[in-house]
């Protein structure tokens, strides 16, 4: 019987401009991510929106999840990670996308203290969370220039100018893909995360201790945040955290 490959639904980097123009909606997506899913052996597929809305049909026939880069994030995709949460689908968030995560943690824990069950919780119960949890105490916060993270413009020519160390904890996944405690990576930010609920473990930080990497504590939960952009000089980390999936 031949394996179905995986499909992996890469989550917009989405601009809505609300007026009556309908090409005015524009979704991005940066092609070196789907050259890294092709290459681990999966299948990318965009998740494009609904009038504005996540389509949970959509989200059903993906295995696992990629949320790329960008510069806002909508409050609507949250319900991506609330579906690859209820339904334990893997889940790999980069520069936004690990900020995505880190928000969604601290939600996660807000519910809990609310004496809510995540499996019970509507993305519209979530939407009231993260509103009140925006106002009351922000789990990111912008960065000052200049910071080693994204006061560099990056073209083709300077990668190497937008490097800096990260230092990596051991046991952990991204230790397990780098086989070191520290290695130098492209960051492009200036939105830093300043603290992460008790879903993840920080197995990451800069030299100026920035958050760099998070990782789920369950195990069976192949959950993975880099703030920093492994698509760009790391050949292996999409696959290795494709293929955890099949450990569990």
């Amino acid at each position: 019987m031949i394996e179905k490959p995986l499909l992996v639904g890469i989550v917009p980097t989405v601009r809505l401009f609300l007026n009556e123009d309908p090409y005015e909606d524009r979704y991005l997506f940066v092609n070196n991510y789907a050259k890294k899913i092709y290459e681990a052996g999966a299948v990318p597929i965009g998740l494009l929106l609904d009038n504005g809305q996540v389509n949970e049909e959509a989200l059903k026939i993906c295995d696992a999840f990629l949320w790329p880069g960008g510069s806002k994030i909508e409050k609507e995709l949250y319900k991506v990670l609330l579906h690859a949460y209820k339904h334990r689908k893997p889940f790999l968030g980069i520069c936004m996308g690990m900020q995505a995560m880190a928000v969604f943690s601290v939600m996660i824990e807000e519910c809990q203290k609310l004496h809510k069950e995540y499996e019970k919780l509507t993305p519209e119960e979530l939407s009231v969370i993260y509103e009140q949890m925006k106002k009351e105490n922000p789990t990111l916060t912008i960065l000052e220039n200049p910071n080693i993270h994204g006061s560099v413009t990056v073209n083709r020519e300077n990668i190497s100018e937008a490097m800096h160390k990260i230092f990596i904890q051991k046991n952990s996944f991204l230790y397990e893909n780098y086989q070191d405690v520290q290695t130098r990576v492209v960051s492009l930010h200036n939105v830093v995360v300043k603290r992460v609920g008790t879903l993840f473990d920080v197995t990451a930080l800069s030299e100026d201790k920035i958050i760099e990497g998070i990782e789920a504590k369950d195990s069976s939960l192949n959950w993975l945040g880099v703030q920093y952009h492994p698509e760009i000089t790391d050949d292996k980390l999409v696959k290795k955290w494709l293929n955890r999936k099949k450990e569990f």
